[in-house]
């Protein structure tokens, strides 16, 4: 209708034209106070970074309330939450209900431990390795940085193909066994800029900063702590399977050094092919039976290879109070009963070493010297199965 002399046409909406239009101005009000509401978010989570940031430095550790800062920033508290809670998921900040703490600042390294595994289950080579990579993990932990866990499989696919997934590591421990040999590992590894401690003794590479146990060492305490007990005529047991070895050689050098000083007596080498099958079990237990152990007062075990022939030297085979002593990286020594006396890996010092180089790698204080050799000394735990000797027996 036309009503005083309006030309105008009056345009009639459907109810569904009007829900529309009234629908889309609602939409685009939204995204519009969505967009400022995001922007003004933006600029305070940027505030609260720069704030956690300053507040650092500073040497706080802890961040006021969030009711103080919403009045600082002007604005709500659900907002300063929400920003809080991503400065968490970045790292930045701990919250809990005693407060808001800083944490410290990103680590600046990729850190990450290779192991030599399995390849058919993916356990570890040797328990040791399992028992290095749990202590690693938990000192890292506590010192706010992180640790990832790299598998090698010495039989598995070439060398090549396995370390080109740790490309992105600025830092690597190593703990390799088996083929291929140890220096086409940690070329490769050196070649993609990886930074590479060795924690297995070797020769074979000079160039490269050690960290590992002393196997040397481990002789010379066996030694050391078979002589204090009052023993002085010691059998040396192990397999001939690993007895070429670097290790199982460097702990017999060890061993008899410490032990020709000492005052050691009559000593005797005793290996036999074990490699853990019954079969070959059965055959140590032939040649243990023709050992003259009549002539000796105590044996110390290079491995855990002969843990299980064990109890006739406890039980009275040999000399009276018979002495046993081990190395054993799978503590089963220590399950042995009675428990046996055991050396066993210093994982634990081992691992606090490592993480303390992690540390100073991440303020800026470490210097690499890929001269140094630090050889630790192996954990002795305290069994049932040394005994202190009369003197009118030496």
């Amino acid at each position: 209708m036309n009503r005083g002399g309006d030309n105008r046409r009056t345009l009639r909406l459907s109810p569904d034209a009007k829900r529309f239009l009234v629908g889309k101005k609602i939409k685009e009000s939204r995204t519009i106070l969505a967009d400022k509401q995001y922007k003004k978010f933006a600029d305070i989570l940027a505030a609260l970074r720069k704030f956690v940031g300053d507040a650092g430095h500073s040497g706080s550790k802890v961040l006021p309330g969030e009711r103080e800062l919403a009045e600082r920033f002007g604005a709500g508290r659900p907002t300063i939450a929400k920003a809080l809670d991503v400065l968490a998921g970045e790292g930045r900040i701990c919250r809990t209900h005693g407060g808001t703490r800083l944490l410290p600042q990103r680590q600046r390294h990729r850190y990450g431990y290779l192991a030599s595994c399995h390849e058919v289950n993916g356990a570890f080579w040797f328990s040791a390795y399992q028992r290095l990579w749990e202590h690693l993990e938990k000192q890292f932990a506590a010192a706010n940085l992180h640790v990832d866990l790299l598998k090698f499989y010495p039989n598995g696919s070439s060398v090549a193909e396995q370390l080109e997934a740790f490309r992105d590591y600025d830092v690597i421990f190593l703990s390799l066994v088996g083929r291929p040999r140890s220096e086409l590992v940690v070329e490769k590894l050196r070649s993609q800029g990886s930074c590479v401690f060795l924690l297995n003794e070797t020769d074979e590479l000079p160039d490269y900063p050690l960290y590992a146990l002393g196997n040397r060492e481990v002789g010379r305490i066996a030694a050391e702590t078979l002589l204090a007990r009052g023993y002085r005529q010691a059998a040396i047991m192990g397999p001939t399977v690993n007895a070429s070895s670097h290790d199982f050689r460097r702990r017999i050098a060890g061993f008899l050094d410490a032990w020709e000083s000492g005052g050691g007596g009559y000593t005797g080498l005793f290996l036999s092919y074990l490699n853990g099958g019954m079969e070959e079990l059965m055959l140590a237990q032939k040649c243990f039976d023709k050992l003259p152990l009549q002539n000796f007062d105590c044996a110390f075990f290079l491995c855990d290879d002969w843990i299980s022939i064990a109890d006739e030297l406890i039980e009275g085979k040999g000399a009276p109070r018979f002495g046993v002593l081990a190395f054993d990286g799978t503590m089963k020594a220590r399950r042995h009963f009675p428990p046996i006396d055991t050396l066993t890996h210093g994982t634990v010092p081992l691992a606090t070493k490592l993480r303390e180089i992690a540390e100073e790698m991440e303020n800026g204080s470490f210097v690499l010297d890929p001269t140094i050799r630090c050889r630790l000394s192996p954990t002795l735990i305290p069994g049932e199965t040394l005994h202190p000797l009369p003197a009118q027996t030496h």
